[in-house]
């Protein structure tokens, strides 16, 4: 496969890279919409992105992975940059196919210097609506369903070196009296299927190098725990991240003082902190 060395010679920084390939979507559930995909190419020359179609729902899930693991990014973790693997699935015509075989996702792998790459597919997808009476009430509860699937293969040996699937559920009832309407609750469960694979610490020890263990408890318990200004559960919690990763941690409770301190993980991180009642204002 010839590809332009001088826009894809990856970093020489020792890290090792996640490639994330783009997710199938064989649910039989697809929309179609147009997508700006920007390339090196297209960067260094000063170009447009061009406009491609793509699945509304695979490029969802792309996008959550990205997401989840972009938190482990530090000293020893990264992702091949997006406008990178753009570029290489550009050259192969994936946009025009949609297909990349085991062979060439290898391949496309060692070019941009991942370690691992990931492959998804969503199985399940759907919303559906299911009426219910109370008392001489009716209403309507949609029910949005995802089911995902994770590989993470190996590109040295292309074995597969973790594997996973998850599911996402969310429900939504309509006001009593209020006219039924149909609902699209397709990208919230992809969205909880993500909560899931981000909950799913055995998998994410294997992936992310020198992962360290983090456990936040507080007193009270139950306070909502935040990482980067986003609630990731409440205590007591605790999940894995990069060795070296640099991480903002807040616990909110009504009632107490938040608390909010930055930490560099050199090593496993126990956080335990009574919080502090709010004083009454006289």
């Amino acid at each position: 496969m010839a590809t332009n060395v001088s826009l894809n010679n990856p970093p020489q920084d020792g890290k090792m890279r996640v490639l994330i390939l783009p997710f199938e979507n064989t649910s039989g559930n697809r929309h179609l919409i147009d997508v700006r995909v920007e390339t090196l190419l297209a960067a260094r020359e000063g170009e447009e992105p061009k406009t491609r179609q793509v699945d509304r729902y695979a490029h969802a899930a792309l996008s959550e992975v990205e997401r989840v693991l972009g938190q482990h990014i530090g000293p020893t973790f990264a992702l091949v940059e997006r406008k990178r693997a753009n570029t290489l699935l550009e050259e192969i015509g994936f946009h025009n196919t949609g297909m990349v075989s085991p062979e060439t996702r290898l391949e496309l792998g060692r070019m941009s210097g991942a370690s691992v790459i990931c492959t998804g597919t969503i199985t399940s997808l759907g919303t559906k609506s299911i009426p219910q009476q109370f008392y001489n009430v009716t209403s309507t509860k949609h029910v949005g369903t995802a089911r995902l699937n994770l590989r993470f293969i190996d590109v040295e040996t292309g074995e597969i070196i973790g594997l996973g699937g998850y599911d996402g559920v969310v429900e939504e009832v309509q006001i009593p009296g209020q006219a039924t309407r149909e609902m699209e609750l397709e990208l919230p469960a992809i969205a909880e299927a993500f909560q899931a694979f981000e909950a799913d610490e055995r998998l994410i020890s294997k992936i992310i190098p020198d992962a360290v263990q983090i456990n936040i408890d507080s007193e009270p318990s139950k306070a909502r725990v935040l990482i980067a200004g986003r609630t990731v559960g409440r205590t007591p919690f605790e999940r894995k991240a990069a060795l070296g990763e640099i991480i903002s941690i807040s616990l909110q409770k009504d009632g107490f003082e938040q608390f909010e301190r930055e930490f560099t993980l050199d090593d496993d991180l126990i956080v335990s902190e009574t919080l502090q009642p709010i004083e009454e204002t006289q």
